[in-house]
């Protein structure tokens, strides 16, 4: 369990997040973590993606 632990933290580091938040992949940012915005985000990705035509 402590492997795991260790894994997680190292994935979820600072250092990490920054290297995927400019690798130039598209990359959503969830703000409100109270809210249930999974709706918004597959609109988001859909448009992304462009299964949206307007």
């Amino acid at each position: 369990m402590g492997n795991f632990r260790e894994c997680i933290a190292a994935v979820n580091s600072r250092e990490i997040y920054d290297e995927w938040l400019n690798s130039g992949f598209f990359t959503i940012i969830r703000e409100d973590e109270r809210t249930d915005t999974r709706l918004e985000t597959m609109e988001v990705l859909a448009r992304h993606f462009g299964l949206i035509h307007e």
